[in-house]
C-alpha cells in the first residue's frame, strides 16, 4: 500500500493551497494590474469584504478539480480509463446553467461548448477538439484550471500524471491549452519529492511538444527572471507586452495566464505568501492562476508554508462548497477532500481500499474541518478553536452555568450564503438526516474544572427558514479520558438539518477556564424517516437542497404545489434529493402528469445519468429501468393504464438487489436485479420527467428498518 502520512499531509496541503488561491483571487477575477493596484495595492490578505464578496463561495476551479477526478471511482477504476469516461462523468454531474462551468454560451465558453457537444452525442476527445470547435475556443484556460486533481492523483509519477492530464483536458480543450495543463500536472506530481522549481519545470516541459508556445513563454519568463531576479514587475511588464490578452483571441486564453503562473512561482521562490501576492496583484484570471500556484506550492513547500507570512488558513477553516448533481458532495472541507483523494490514489495504483475514517477526525495540524464558534454567543470573545495536536481543541474562559459554548459545522447551505451568487449555484442535499446515529469523542483537559457537560446539537431550517435547535442529553465529561456521546438524530418533519455541533456547559456558578478536545465526530446509518417536502411554499435554501434540471414553478393556480416543466424531449428532466447514506428504504411520492409523456419515481440516485426509475410510458406500461452513463437496461415490464391530470401515488421499496413497486395501491413489480452493480446499493431519490409539466407535492423516505419496527 502506497499510503504514508507524509503523502497524506502533502495532499491536504495542496488542496488547501488550491482553495486559498481561489478565495484570495475570486473577488477581483478578471481585473487588470492597474485596477488591482489602485484599489488594493499589493494583495497580501483577503480583500473580499472590501468589495462585498463572500469569502467561501462555489467556484469552477474548486468544483471541477475535485469532482472530475471522481470519474475514476464512477467508472470502477477501469484500466482503459480515458477522456471518454471523464466526458461521461461531465454529463453525470453538470446541471446546465447552474453548476461548475461558466455557462457563457456555445462557441464562447469552451466548457459550455464541450458540454453541449457531449450532450449532442459527440464523445470526448472530439467534444473539445480544435477540429470540432476551432482553435480560439479550444485553447482557452479551462483545461489548466481543472487539472490539479490529476497531478495529485499520481504522486511522483510524472508519466501517469501527464497522460491523465491529457485525457482529462481533451474533454473540453485541445492544443496549447492541454500542453499547459500537462505542465501543471507534472510539476505537481513531481513536487511531492522535488522542491527545486527549475528541475520541476524542466521535467514538465519534456512531456509536451518542443515547438509548443508553452515552451516559448516559459523560456521567456525564465530569461526575464535571470535578467532581473528581484523585480517581478519587470518580468510581468515583458510578459504583458509579448503575451498579453491583446495578443490572443477569445475571452481568457491560456498562454498569458500560464506565463504568469510560472513567473509567480519563480519570483515567489520558496515563499507561499510572496507567490500568492504576485499572482494576485498581477491580475488577469486571478482565482484560476492563484489556485494553480497555491496547489503547486502547497505540495512543494508543505503545510507550514501556507501560514508563513499571513493567516491564510484561519478565515477559510478548511471550508469547501462542491455543488454538482452528485448531491451528497456539496458541503465538504479540505481534510475530507484529502481523504477522498488518498482513497482514489491507493485504489487506482494498488487496487487496495483504505479503512474509512470518521467524517470529522482532524488528524492533520491546523485542520478544523469547517468548525467555528457560534457567532451568536458571547464566548466568541473568550474562546478559541485550534488544532495543535491532530484534534479540535476548544479553549475557553469564564464558562458560566446555563450559558452554553457552541462550536458547529455546516451540513447544508447556511442561510446567510448567497445561494445563487454566481452561475455556480449552490445545490446539494444535506449531509445529516433524522434517524442517523451521530457519535462524538471528547476529552476534558486534566487541569480544567471538572464540572463540565457536553452534548451534541443540530440546527434545522423549516420551510420558512426559521431555526430550530435540538440537542442530545448532556454528558458529564471525565477529565483526561475520552468521553463518548452517541445520539440518534430525532425526526423533524419538514425541517432540514443545516448545522451540527458540540455544546459545552459549566455546571457551577463559578467561572471556569479550561479546554475540551473533540477527537472525532461521525454518523452512520440509513435515515429512519425523512419527509422531504410538504404542501407549503419553500425558501430558496430549501430549493437548493434538491437537484432539478427542469423549470420550477411554485403555487400553480394558487395551489401549494411544485410544477416542474421539462421542455426538451431529447433531455429528460431529473429531480433528486438525498445521499449515498440512503441504502435500503421505501420511497413514497405523489406525481400528477399534465401530458401523456413518460414519467415516474427514481431510487438509488447517484448522478444525472445513474439511477433506477419506474417509468409510466406513453403506451400504458410500467417499466423498471437501470440507467448508467446513457445505457438503459430494462429489468421488468408490466401493463398499467394511466391518464394525464390524475394523481399517482408511488411506493417503491429498494432493498439490496430487490425492488418492489405499487401505484395507487396496486402492486406492480417485485423483482430482483441480478446484474445490479455494487455501486448501486445506495443513493438518493426523486423523479423523472421526459417532457411537459409534472405536479409534485409529497415525498417521504423511510428506512426499511423503521418500516419493519412499526
Amino acid at each position: 500500500m502506497m499510503y504514508s502520512e507524509g503523502l497524506y499531509r502533502k495532499i491536504y496541503s495542496g488542496i488547501l493551497g488550491k482553495i486559498v488561491g481561489v478565495y484570495v483571487g475570486r473577488p477581483f477575477e478578471g481585473w487588470d494590474y492597474s485596477q488591482i493596484s489602485e484599489t488594493f495595492g499589493d494583495i497580501n490578505c483577503y480583500v473580499n469584504e472590501e468589495v462585498d464578496h463572500p469569502l467561501i463561495c462555489s467556484d469552477d476551479d474548486i468544483t471541477g478539480t475535485f469532482m472530475f477526478t471522481h470519474a475514476l471511482e464512477d467508472h470502477l477504476f477501469r484500466k482503459d480509463f480515458s477522456s471518454v469516461h471523464v466526458g461521461q462523468t461531465w454529463l453525470d454531474i453538470l446541471i446546465k446553467g447552474k453548476t461548475v462551468l461558466w455557462w457563457g454560451g456555445y462557441g464562447q465558453s469552451t466548457e459550455h461548448t464541450a458540454w453541449q457537444n457531449l450532450k449532442n452525442g459527440i464523445p470526448a476527445p472530439k467534444s473539445g477538439s480544435i477540429e470540432t470547435n476551432g482553435q480560439t475556443v479550444a485553447e482557452q484556460i479551462g483545461a489548466q484550471i481543472f487539472i490539479d486533481g490529476w497531478g495529485m492523483l499520481n504522486p511522483n509519477m510524472p508519466d501517469r500524471a501527464a497522460n491523465m492530464a491529457r485525457e482529462a483536458g481533451l474533454v473540453s480543450h485541445d492544443g496549447v491549452s492541454v500542453d499547459a495543463a500537462i505542465v501543471i500536472a507534472v510539476i505537481e506530481s513531481l513536487a511531492f519529492e522535488e522542491t527545486n522549481l527549475n528541475t520541476l519545470i524542466d521535467s514538465a516541459l519534456s512531456h509536451i511538444s518542443k515547438d509548443s508556445i508553452i515552451q516559448k513563454v516559459i523560456a521567456d519568463v525564465r530569461q526575464w527572471h535571470c535578467e532581473n531576479p528581484q523585480d517581478w514587475r519587470y518580468a510581468f511588464t515583458q510578459l504583458r507586452e509579448k503575451y498579453g490578452y491583446d495578443k490572443f483571441d477569445g475571452t481568457c486564453h491560456v498562454v498569458p495566464n500560464h506565463g504568469l503562473i510560472i513567473l509567480s512561482l519563480l519570483y515567489g521562490e520558496d515563499n507561499f505568501h510572496k507567490a500568492m501576492m504576485i499572482v494576485n496583484t498581477a491580475g488577469w484570471d486571478t482565482d484560476c492562476n492563484a489556485a494553480n500556484v497555491g496547489c503547486i506550492n502547497g505540495i512543494r513547500l508543505d503545510l507550514d508554508s501556507i501560514n508563513d507570512g499571513y493567516d491564510w488558513r484561519g478565515p477559510v477553516a478548511d471550508r469547501i462548497l462542491l455543488p454538482t448533481a452528485h448531491i451528497h458532495e456539496h458541503i465538504s472541507d479540505a481534510l475530507r477532500e484529502a481523504d477522498k483523494m488518498m482513497e482514489l490514489i491507493v485504489r487506482w495504483h494498488t487496487g487496495e481500499t483504505l479503512t474509512r475514517k470518521p467524517r470529522f477526525h482532524f488528524s492533520l495540524p491546523g485542520a478544523v474541518q469547517g468548525f467555528q464558534l457560534d457567532s451568536k454567543h458571547n464566548y466568541v470573545r473568550t474562546a478559541s478553536l485550534s488544532n495543535p495536536e491532530n484534534a479540535l481543541t476548544i479553549d475557553y474562559a469564564n464558562l458560566i452555568s446555563g450559558v452554553p459554548l457552541k462550536v458547529k459545522t455546516a451540513t447544508h447551505t447556511d442561510k446567510e450564503c448567497k445561494v445563487n451568487e454566481s452561475s455556480y449555484h449552490v445545490v446539494g442535499s444535506p449531509t445529516l438526516y433524522p434517524g442517523q446515529i451521530a457519535i462524538a469523542e471528547l476529552e476534558l483537559a486534566k487541569e480544567a474544572n471538572a464540572d463540565v457537560e457536553a452534548s451534541l446539537f443540530i440546527e434545522m431550517y423549516d420551510t420558512a427558514l426559521n431555526i430550530t435547535t435540538l440537542q442530545s442529553e448532556p454528558v458529564r465529561l471525565k477529565m483526561g479520558e475520552r468521553n463518548s456521546i452517541e445520539w440518534t438524530i430525532p425526526a423533524a418533519d419538514f425541517q432540514m438539518i443545516a448545522n451540527v455541533g458540540i455544546e459545552i456547559t459549566g455546571t457551577t456558578e463559578s467561572s471556569q477556564h479550561g479546554q475540551v478536545t473533540l477527537h472525532q465526530l461521525d454518523w452512520t446509518g440509513t435515515p429512519t424517516q425523512i419527509i422531504g417536502f410538504d404542501k407549503t411554499e419553500h425558501h430558496e435554501i430549501w430549493e437548493s437542497s434538491f437537484i432539478n434540471t427542469m423549470d420550477t414553478k411554485i403555487k400553480f393556480n394558487n395551489q401549494d404545489i411544485y410544477r416542474l416543466v421539462n421542455d426538451d424531449i431529447t433531455d429528460p428532466g431529473v429531480f433528486a434529493f438525498g445521499s449515498k447514506d440512503f441504502e435500503d428504504y421505501e420511497l413514497c411520492i405523489r406525481l400528477v402528469p399534465q401530458t401523456k409523456n413518460a414519467f415516474g419515481p427514481i431510487v438509488r440516485y447517484l448522478g444525472l445519468t445513474r439511477y433506477y426509475r419506474i417509468e409510466l410510458t406513453k403506451d400504458d406500461t410500467a417499466i423498471l429501468i437501470h440507467e448508467s452513463f446513457g445505457e438503459s437496461r430494462i429489468i421488468a415490464v408490466a401493463p398499467f393504464e394511466w391518464q394525464p391530470h390524475k394523481a399517482y401515488e408511488f411506493k417503491v421499496k429498494a432493498v439490496g438487489d430487490h425492488f418492489e413497486c405499487s401505484i395507487n395501491g396496486v402492486d406492480t413489480f417485485s423483482v430482483k436485479d441480478a446484474a445490479m452493480p455494487e455501486t448501486f446499493k445506495c443513493g438518493g431519490v426523486g423523479f423523472y420527467n421526459s417532457l411537459g409539466p409534472v405536479h409534485f407535492t409529497d415525498m417521504k423516505i423511510t428506512s426499511v428498518d423503521a418500516l419493519n419496527n412499526k
